[in-house]
C-alpha cells in the first residue's frame, strides 16, 4: 500500500456520489471549519439534512474527490468551489471531482482508479458481477486479504452508479444504461481547457515526478493520464494543442521521439485558473 491515505473499499456506505450531499458537507466545512478545529460529525449532522451513514459517505467522497484534506479541512480545490461553484454545476468542477477520485495518486479507492482506466473505455458494456470480481482480485491482491462478497457488489454498483446518475457525475457522459443495466461505456463529454490544464500538470508533477521534458507519447498512447479522461491519441493531441497554444505547454514534433515540454509556473497556480480569468 502507499504512504498516502487512500479511501478503503467500502468506504461509501453504499452510496453513490451525490453532489447535493457534497454541497452540504462542503457548506457546513466552509462555515464552522474555522481556527485549530475541524468540521466535527455532530456538526454535519445538526446542520444537514443527511443522515448518519450518509454523512459518513459524503465526507469520504468529499475527501476523495479532493474537496476535503484528510483531517477534514476544505483544501484549496475545495475553497475554489465554495466560492465559485457551490452547487458543484460546473463541467470543469465535476470533471475534476472525477479526476481526483481517479488518479492513482490521489485519495481515491484504488479500484476506482482500476476501474476508471480498464474499463470506462468507450464501447464497453459494464456488468456489476464481472466488475464485482475484478474489485475483488484487486483488493485482496494488494491488501492480502479477501472481501466479503457483499461488499464487493455493492462497491460495483456504486462505482456505476456515480457515473449513472444525474444528480451524481452523470454529467459527464460516461455511463448510460437502465438502473439495472446493461450499462454501456460512451465518450464522455469534452473536459474544459482550464481543468485538462490542471489535471495534466498535476499528474506530470506527481506522476511524471516533474521532469521538464517527456515523450508525447506519454500523454499519447503510453499512460494512464489520456484513460482517466476516456480520450483516443486524437482527442488527447487536440487538447495538447490547445494548451501549446495558450503557452502551458511545447510540443517538439521535428525528431522522434516526439517531446512535450512543461512551461507552467505549477499545478497549484493551474488551479487557481480554473476559476480566474
Amino acid at each position: 500500500m502507499n504512504e498516502r491515505t487512500n479511501l478503503g473499499t467500502a468506504f461509501h456506505e453504499t452510496f453513490s456520489l451525490s453532489r447535493p450531499s457534497l454541497c452540504e458537507v462542503i457548506r457546513v466545512t466552509a462555515e464552522m471549519a474555522t481556527g485549530p478545529d475541524a468540521v466535527s460529525f455532530s456538526s454535519l449532522r445538526m446542520h444537514t439534512h443527511l443522515g448518519t451513514n450518509l454523512i459518513r459517505s459524503a465526507r469520504r467522497y468529499a475527501f476523495g474527490t479532493g474537496l476535503t484534506t484528510a483531517d477534514g479541512r476544505l483544501s484549496r480545490f475545495g475553497e475554489l468551489v465554495v466560492a465559485n461553484d457551490p452547487n458543484l454545476a460546473d463541467a470543469a468542477t465535476q470533471w475534476l471531482l472525477h479526476y481526483h477520485m481517479s488518479a492513482g495518486h490521489h485519495a481515491g479507492p484504488a479500484y476506482w482508479h482500476h476501474l476508471v482506466t480498464r474499463r470506462m473505455i468507450p464501447g464497453n458494456v459494464l456488468d456489476l458481477g464481472a466488475l464485482a470480481t475484478e474489485i475483488g482480485i484487486l483488493v485482496e491482491r494488494e491488501e492480502g486479504r479477501p472481501i466479503a462478497p457483499g461488499t464487493l457488489r455493492s462497491s460495483a454498483t456504486v462505482f456505476v452508479g456515480s457515473y449513472r446518475k444525474p444528480d451524481g457525475l452523470g454529467g459527464l457522459g460516461f455511463v448510460s444504461g437502465p438502473e439495472r443495466g446493461p450499462f454501456e461505456v460512451r465518450t464522455p463529454s469534452s473536459v474544459p481547457r482550464a481543468a485538462f490544464a490542471y489535471a495534466l500538470c498535476d499528474y506530470w508533477e506527481n506522476v511524471l515526478d516533474s521532469l521538464s521534458t517527456i515523450h508525447l507519447r506519454d500523454l499519447t498512447d503510453g499512460g494512464r493520464f489520456p484513460e482517466l479522461f476516456g480520450l483516443g491519441p486524437d482527442s488527447v493531441m487536440g487538447s495538447l494543442r490547445e494548451l501549446q497554444g495558450a503557452g502551458l505547454i511545447q510540443i517538439q514534433r521535428v525528431a522522434s521521439p516526439y517531446q512535450v515540454y512543461r512551461l507552467w509556473p505549477s499545478a497549484a497556480e493551474m488551479l487557481e485558473r480554473v476559476y480566474g480569468p
